[in-house]
């Protein structure tokens, strides 16, 4: 057994409640500090400084070496168990590592002292020892330069953890006010304060009038101190704790500052790899910390600290209670290994925010012990920062880390540009790399866009502290959009008042061209609630923060439609994932309250945008968001898997209210889902974080969450229910309304009528949300139904008369169902038989939604809560099979419209049949309002007179009025009214019910008994009631019926009359359309075109000129290349001119001869050339009064040309062998596909004929340039050649558009014949020639200039060819085009782009 003695050196100081000695242990020989208490307040004071020692496993803090009680024999002290009922005399103690040196105030004193490097050297220290401290949860709390202890090393040492408490704690306990920054607003918790401390004793160090000072934290903000302490304190001593970065950054940037000086110890990589181990420790326990004071002992298969901190821990606990048997482990309960909960708390805050995405059932699978040493042995290895679950689970397994880290150089080291675009590749990417980051704030000479970029990528991490410090080194390099981006972190950090500035100078200088600092300034105002100035900031402005801010002020204003205005427009304008991660959440937001389905859409796209963007501040944000939105909507499993996440993340943050928040939602999903034990657990998780975070409201949420699922009128409940409502005292609206409803169902006699009654009048009010009244209505019906005996009727039927109204609201599930549940356990109580139909009908509803969204783990604990099970087996109380039959019987009856008297007189039947009285009587109103007779039982006519008539009547009228029943349980007694008529009746009972449908009240049944008294009880009232229902539906159908035949025969007349006249006016427009379609084309040309196929603008354009050039009797040039369809053209003007009656005659020039062609153009006489054996008559006289189509008339010689130019100037052709000349009169139209004006130049074509002809030139667009004319032509090929059930494939028409076609519709129509000849049915890419094939599709000529049709075009195209390449496999096509696949499918849907 070890040695527990210490042997007593010497007294090492001593005060009012204990002693200090220091001391040799006797096992070992180390020195140790033997801290010894007097009292019982002492006692308490030493053992709460062990605990906090066993958790801070730190060379830089008090190393813990024992605990407990000792006895003291001579100068030996020696430990006892606490159970050691000996009676000799005992003392408390705990015993620290002994630290020999000089207090750092002792230090600064000394002569030649560095003061920068002494300083640099205490940052590093002092830094990495709160880091320690405040990675278990704890705080120093009296940082000071008596508490920092100079060893012989040169090493600096934290001691004193007396005042030590929860990194959250805001009350201030002890410590020195030298170093509060009492001046500040907001003093921050405590880890805060200890940053602050330790900037105001760096700046002491260095600067001897701060260290002078009585306010030395003020003094140190306006000194001018040196590098790089005035970088450190600047950071230190922001005036917002939110601005102060972390400690561990304050040490590992003064070790950087002493490396650079040749000041490190020389074995930094090795430390920090001791550190990263020490973090794995510490993460550990911290995620253990609750459990540590509530076991005694731990599992074997758990990691190896947590023994030895509960060993610790109970001796602790020793010194200030006795230990009961299982508080010395005896029967105690057992800590076992963590779950997989745990494991991603202690992986989160080990790695940071991409942990808590990662699947940790595998880890757990390893073992803890395993787990433990293996993540030690990797934090040796490699930052935890920069581990992926790969590297952990490889670690695991034993093998190496995949992981690189990039090589740490010199704060000194240039930056080459190769090493520049690397780290700028890190930084960009989601989540960045850490190692990078760090490498750009060690880097004295870091290029600014890196300094902007990692501030950038340190405030979407969350890192505000560290942000702040690179972004405000980028504005002194007065680097690009600094300013900006310095602002927005500055006012997340809540240094509004810099923030404005800084944003205000941006903006009056220029600096600030795409609006950012002018709307960051509009969200500062709006910060700071000064709505009307925000929305003038962000008047006119159009990016997306400025529609952000404009959209919140119109919200908080209550001008829904103006913010979901503005968040349209900012969708339309975000372009990066940040941008629509917040404009998402805003409108869900905006919508929250409304449709819960929208509210959790909208959240959910505001997650993944912000996943995408690495903004984990915004993620966490959004998934509260939609984890609340879900529990809303009932889906219970997504929300407890959101806000699990959304609670890590927050934690990671250290954000504990925000976690309570998150965790609220999670513990409401598991008491909507009727998981109470965790519920209960998540709710007192909740309220933990909430406490740590100061946030009242979100704790007594969570306490609602604990009294919801605790009985009715448990005392758990009770008391939750009261410390509650204690704690929103100064709330009102909502909250009063839903904590006195947990109070009333728990402790009913806590609120007075007085207050039910107020508490109702809250409740009635409409602009409170709608699930704060049900929640108050289902307090009142429960209440009302476990009352002894029946419940008071007024009250009864005001409560069931609000849960009606609200039964169809819209509202939460988890408030909606129970609350449906009691207003129907409450109407069958009461024998509102037709409200409990309602109320069920809405409850299955309810049921049923839920029960659809469940997901499989929860379902079973949702089948079995109440309220889902009533909805799902609960019948109309007292009815019986035979009343139903009945029920069905008279439904079915319904459709028989024309024989509503018999329906009447059965509903009487039934009705007197089923309440068992004697009488019954069915009155109707007619339309000048009497009450008429329409159906009796036991009745006659001749009955209806007199008394008995006046009575019914009377009553009737009543009912009707009211629009209630009229129900009299002893007649005589209680009717005064019509006392005269009861009496001469000799009435008991007496019941009068309205028919209402739709809201209308359509008669009444009147239902009597003459023998018994009470007739009508709760049963029958609600048979009646539902049987009366059925029946003013029938009447109500049965009228509109009759209406809608009167009105049917109406319009049935006034359709005749209005079809003759449309008849009429049918016809004249018939010959209206007839006569504008033969002016006026589908291609809004005069005349119609049906052998030129195509639609393209190019096409359009040149049928506009023919149109114009057709009626015109002058010569034509047509212009086109081969095989683009000039003779169709040519023809065209000739059919739809003055001509078309006449003939049309076609040559081309360059197809004969030119000694043929004058015989051919002019004619010949017998004999005039050998072989011309008889006479013959040229083309010219062949159209004569028509028209004479020259092709190719560029290939003419100029001899022919001559000649052709003497007939188009006066019109006599002269046949070849004759003098003789005749007059003909022909149009000429001229076709070529050379350039004739060249050819002018140039001597070979004559230019008088060319003028001559050149009246009109008429271009026809190459096939090229109308590619969407291509599938027009495809068409109209296959149609022609007897094929038009061939279909063309996508790929095949995508090349054929593609293919520039040089030889135009010849070439495609030559095209289309081989591929009929090889296609089956379908022309595939591979029918067609390989030339085309192979074409790669270019972006569409006829998109003109503009970039965003361009743009989508050859998106479109590359989207096409990858799903071609891949056969349609999208996940592959993503590969080859760079995408996610998630981003192939939206840009498919932008472009229509099928798969």
């Amino acid at each position: 057994m070890t040695d527990r003695s210490f042997e007593i050196l010497k007294a090492a100081g001593s005060g009012g409640a204990g002693e200090v000695w220091k001391a040799r242990a006797r096992h070992g020989g180390s020195l140790v500090a033997l801290k010894v208490a007097r009292d019982a307040a002492a006692r308490e004071a030493i053992a709460r400084e062990a605990k906090h020692a066993i958790l801070a496993l730190s060379p830089r803090l008090p190393e813990l070496v024992d605990v407990g009680w000792f006895v003291r024999e001579g100068d030996v002290a020696r430990a006892v168990e606490a159970s050691d009922d000996r009676d000799e005399a005992r003392f408390a103690f705990v015993a620290l590592r002994w630290v020999e040196g000089t207090t750092l105030r002792e230090r600064a004193r000394e002569a030649g002292a560095d003061r920068t490097t002494l300083a640099l050297s205490v940052a590093r220290d002092v830094g990495e020892a709160l880091s320690d401290l405040h990675d278990v949860g704890l705080a120093h709390g009296d940082i000071k330069p008596e508490n920092v202890l100079i060893g012989q090393s040169g090493r600096a040492h934290v001691i004193d953890l007396g005042l030590a408490c929860p990194v959250y704690t805001a009350r201030i306990e002890g410590g020195t006010p030298r170093y509060l920054a009492r001046g500040d607003s907001d003093l921050g918790d405590a880890r805060a304060r200890d940053l602050v401390a330790l900037g105001a004793l760096l700046a002491e160090l260095v600067d001897d009038a701060v260290a002078s000072s009585n306010q030395p934290i003020e003094a140190a903000r306006a000194a001018r101190l040196p590098e790089p302490i005035a970088l450190l304190c600047s950071a230190l001593l922001s005036p917002s704790a939110g601005a102060r970065p972390p400690a561990s950054w304050v040490a590992e940037t003064a070790r950087a500052a002493l490396a650079a000086r040749e000041a490190g110890s020389g074995r930094e990589r090795e430390e920090r790899g001791e550190r990263d181990a020490r973090r794995v420790r510490a993460a550990y326990l911290s995620a253990r910390r609750d459990e540590l004071a509530l076991h005694a002992s731990a599992a074997a298969s758990t990691a190896p600290w947590l023994g030895d901190a509960l060993a610790w821990a109970r001796r602790a606990r020793s010194l200030i209670v006795e230990e009961s048997s299982s508080a010395r482990g005896e029967g105690g309960a057992t800590i076992g290994p963590l779950g997989p909960e745990g494991i991603a708390r202690w992986m989160t805050s080990l790695v940071g925010s991409p942990a808590a995405a990662w699947p940790t059932g595998p880890l757990g699978k390893i073992g803890e012990a395993s787990l433990a040493a293996a993540l030690v042995d990797l934090a040796r290895r490699l930052p935890p920062a920069a581990w992926t679950f790969a590297d952990v689970e490889g670690a695991a397994l034993g093998r190496a880390p995949t992981t690189l880290a990039l090589d740490r150089r010199p704060v000194s080291a240039a930056f080459d540009m190769e090493e520049v675009a690397r780290l700028s590749i890190a930084i960009a990417a989601v989540p960045p790399d850490p190692i990078a980051i760090e490498r750009v704030e060690r880097g004295d000479n870091a290029p600014a866009s890196l300094l902007v970029a990692a501030a950038d990528a340190l405030r979407l991490s969350g890192e505000l502290g560290r942000a702040r410090s690179l972004v405000l080194r980028a504005r002194e390099r007065r680097a690009k959009g600094a300013d900006a981006l310095a602002a927005e972190i500055l006012r997340r950090a809540g240094e509004l008042g810099v923030a404005r500035e800084i944003a205000a100078e941006a903006d009056r200088s220029g600096a600030d061209p795409d609006g950012r600092a002018r709307a960051i300034l509009a969200r500062i105002a709006f910060d700071e609630r000064r709505y009307e100035d925000a929305d003038a900031l962000v008047q006119g402005a159009t990016s997306v923060l400025a529609c952000e801010v404009a959209a919140l002020v119109a919200a908080m204003k209550g001008d829904t439609e103006r913010a979901l205005a503005a968040i349209t427009r900012g969708e339309a304008i975000a372009r990066r994932a940040e941008e629509h991660a917040r404009i998402a959440a805003l409108r869900g937001y905006v919508e929250h309250g409304g449709d819960p389905a929208r509210t959790r859409s909208a959240f959910a796209a505001a997650v993944e945008h912000a996943t995408r963007a690495g903004a984990v501040v915004e993620e966490a944000t959004y998934r509260t968001g939609e984890a609340a939105a879900a529990v809303d909507l009932g889906d219970l499993g997504g929300a407890i898997a959101t806000a699990r996440r959304a609670a890590l993340l927050w934690e990671h943050l250290g954000r504990p209210a925000l976690a309570a928040r998150a965790l609220l939602a999670r513990a409401a999903a598991h008491a909507t889902a009727g998981v109470v034990h965790e519920a209960e657990r998540v709710a007192r998780e909740a309220i933990a974080r909430a406490r740590e975070g100061r946030d009242t409201r979100a704790e007594a949420y969570a306490l609602w969450a604990i009294a919801d699922v605790s009985p009715r009128g448990s005392t758990e409940g009770r008391r939750a229910a009261e410390q509650a409502r204690v704690l929103l005292a100064d709330a009102g609206g909502d909250d009063t309304l839903r904590a006195s409803a947990r109070l009333f169902r728990h402790a009913e006699a806590a609120l007075d009528v007085e207050a039910c009654l107020e508490l109702d009048r809250l409740a009635d009010t409409p602009s409170l949300a709608a699930g704060a009244r049900l929640d108050w209505w289902r307090a009142r019906a429960e209440v009302l139904l476990a009352a002894s005996g029946d419940p008071e009727a007024r009250a009864a039927e005001r409560v069931l008369g609000a849960i009606v109204a609200l039964s169809d609201a819209r509202a939460p599930v988890w408030a909606r169902g129970p609350t449906l549940a009691a207003g129907y356990s409450l109407a069958a109580r009461l024998g509102r038989g037709d409200v409990a139909v309602r109320l069920l009908s809405s409850l299955g509803d309810a049921a049923r939604d839920l029960l659809s969204r469940a997901s499989p783990e929860l379902a079973p604990s949702i089948r079995a809560l109440p309220w889902v099970a009533q909805a799902a087996a609960a019948p109309q109380e007292g009815m019986r099979a035979e009343q139903a039959r009945e029920l069905e019987q008279l439904i079915v009856s319904l459709s028989d419209r024309e024989r509503l008297r018999s329906l009447l007189e059965r509903v009487v039947d039934a009705l007197v049949l089923w309440t068992g009285v004697e009488r019954g009587l069915l009155l109707l109103r007619a339309p000048d309002g009497r009450l008429v007779a329409r159906a009796a039982r036991n009745l006659a006519r001749a009955d209806l007179r007199d008394e008995q008539l006046s009575l019914s009547q009377t009553l009737a009228r009543r009912a009707l009025a009211a629009l209630e029943p009229v129900v009299a349980v002893d007649a005589a007694g209680e009717m005064p009214a019509v006392h005269v008529s009861v009496h001469a009746l000799k009435l008991r009972s007496v019941l009068v019910v309205p028919l209402i449908a739709r809201g209308e009240a359509l008669g009444v049944v009147y239902l009597d008994d003459r023998v018994r008294r009470g007739a009508f009880g709760p049963r029958e009232l609600a048979w009646t009631r539902t049987v009366a229902t059925i029946a003013a539906l029938a009447i109500a159908d049965a009228r509109d019926q009759a209406l809608l035949r009167r009105a049917a025969r109406k319009a049935k007349r006034a359709s005749a009359a209005l079809e003759e006249t449309l008849a009429k006016r049918e016809a004249a427009l018939d010959v209206a359309e007839r006569e504008l379609s033969r002016t006026r084309g589908a291609r809004e040309t005069r005349f119609e075109y049906g052998s030129i196929i195509g639609e393209s603008e190019p096409v359009r354009a040149m049928l506009r000129l023919v149109d114009r050039v057709t009626t015109a009797d002058v010569p034509v040039l047509v212009h086109g290349e081969s095989g683009s369809g000039k003779e169709l053209v040519a023809r065209a003007i000739h059919d739809n001119g003055p001509r078309a009656g006449r003939p049309f005659v076609g040559e081309n020039c360059g197809a004969i001869p030119e000694g043929l062609l004058e015989s051919t153009l002019f004619g010949h006489v017998r004999g005039a050339f050998t072989g011309a054996d008889r006479p013959r008559s040229g083309l010219f006289e062949a159209a004569d009064r028509g028209t004479l189509f020259l092709d190719e008339i560029g290939e003419m010689s100029l001899g022919m040309q001559a000649k052709l130019l003497r007939i188009l100037q006066d019109g006599m052709v002269r046949p070849l062998g004759t003098e003789r000349a005749r007059k003909v009169d022909v149009r000429i139209v001229a076709a070529t596909h050379r350039d004739l004006e060249a050819m002018v130049r140039a001597r070979t074509f004559r230019e008088d004929l060319y003028y001559r002809l050149n009246i009109i030139t008429v271009r026809i667009p190459p096939l090229r340039e109308r590619a969407s004319d291509v599938p027009l032509l495809v068409k109209h090929l296959l149609a022609k050649y007897g094929r038009p059930e061939v279909r063309v494939t996508r790929a095949a028409m995508d090349r054929l558009m593609a293919f520039p076609w040089p030889g135009n519709i010849r070439q495609l129509e030559n095209e289309i014949r081989r591929a009929l000849l090889l296609c089956d049915g379908v022309i595939e890419r591979e029918h067609l020639s390989p030339e085309i094939a192979n074409v790669a599709p270019p972006v569409p000529a006829d998109l003109g200039l503009r970039v965003r049709p361009r743009v989508d075009a050859l998106e479109a195209q590359l989207v096409r060819e990858a799903l071609e390449r891949t056969k349609g496999n999208q996940t592959q096509a993503a590969k080859l085009l760079g995408l996610s696949r998630f981003g192939l499918q939206k840009m498919m849907k932008r472009l229509s782009v099928s798969s």
